[in-house]
């Protein structure tokens, strides 16, 4: 490529990233490949062709030579949606035909965009394309998760010093899941007796159930998934009960496993906003809020889980009396007041 070449296609690209691209007509969905000769004008990845089309109009205007291909193969790199090849089908060449589908799947897996769509491309499109952003509704009583997605308060085991929401027996908590800077995974240690937890994610959601604690080992006692904004139900056996390691684990996932990437933070750090020429964050077609329910065995005023409401009920809410403890934050309030105990004592014996 001459000197004079490469410095328009450095233009291009800086034109790109600092204004927005010309809107081509005969880029996209029926036109021919980008880095293939044709005789008609365009290609089908918009992205790639808005870009060369802008440094060089003839190959939207005219057709796509030789010189297109060139300026493809100089301006593209990485750019593989849309692309020959049906999404639910594995073929040789990266990407596939269904432009959303495909960049979906790439911000999960570089492969299927880098080197080719395969077996594992195809059953993520299988899983995921198609269901469509959705929005779940949040009750008024429910109770904010207390972390920013670009905070790590409750991922549990794996922070550095431990630490864990909390889930009693009659409340309802909204949460938000992210998989950047680092990953996250919000962790829910259950206080008291449950007999169900409700899990309804606005992404396809996954959630875990495991005991033990951080030093020791982990063991795996149950595993849901689900999809958005459609409720899934965990059981929670009575052995397990009571035990004050039970943790559940929210995250996104599918029958094929967690999901690890994708899912962007969307809230600006104050104390670490993006620079003015950072691109924003690729948007994920799933938004990233969940509910979390629990669900008692016995009356929600029943704090000491053997399933009457009594004296060593009302001992434990009055131990706590002031805090927000959720066991015995019966309303949902945030503090254990006058309101709780008038619904204890409504429920005596």
């Amino acid at each position: 490529m001459s000197g004079r070449r490469r410095a328009l296609l450095a233009t291009a690209v800086c034109a790109s990233t600092s204004s927005a691209l010309a809107q081509w007509a005969p880029c996209g969905a029926g036109a021919g490949d980008c880095y293939k000769p044709h005789p008609d004008g365009g290609c089908i990845q918009t992205a790639c062709c808005e870009l060369v089309c802008d440094y060089e109009p003839l190959c939207c205007e005219a057709a796509w030579d030789e010189v297109c291909v060139e300026a493809a193969t100089e301006l593209c790199v990485g750019i593989a949606c849309p692309n020959p090849g049906s999404c639910l089908e594995p073929h040789e060449n990266p990407g596939c035909d269904d432009e959303s589908c495909c960049d979906f799947a790439c911000l999960l897996d570089r492969f299927c965009c880098d080197v080719s769509w395969d077996r594992l491309c195809v059953e993520r499109t299988e899983l995921l394309c198609g269901l469509g952003p959705c929005a779940i509704e949040v009750p008024d009583d429910a109770i904010p998760e207390g972390e920013f997605c670009y905070e790590r308060v409750n991922d549990g085991c794996s922070l550095t010093e431990p630490a864990w929401g909390s889930l009693a027996a009659g409340l309802t908590i909204v949460g938000k899941w992210t998989t950047n800077g680092p990953r996250d995974i919000d962790s829910y240690r259950l206080v008291g007796p449950i007999a169900t937890v409700r899990f309804r994610p606005e992404f396809p959601g996954q959630l875990v159930l495991i005991r033990g604690e951080c030093e020791g080992a982990i063991e795996v006692l149950a595993v849901t998934t689900t999809s958005p904004c459609t409720e899934a139900e965990l059981p929670i056996a009575l052995q397990w009960t009571g035990d004050p390691t039970l943790t559940l684990v929210v995250s996104g996932g599918t029958i094929r496993g967690e999901l690890r990437r994708a899912f962007a933070c969307n809230e600006i750090d104050p104390e670490n906003p993006p620079s003015p020429d950072d691109p924003p964050p690729p948007d994920p077609p799933f938004e990233r809020r969940y509910l979390l329910a629990a669900e008692s065995i016995c009356a929600a005023a029943d704090l000491d889980g053997d399933c009457v409401v009594g004296g060593a009920d009302l001992a434990i809410l009055l131990a706590n009396w002031g805090t927000d403890n959720p066991l015995g934050d019966l309303n949902g309030s945030g503090e254990i007041d006058g309101a709780d105990l008038t619904l204890l004592l409504a429920n005596w014996g």
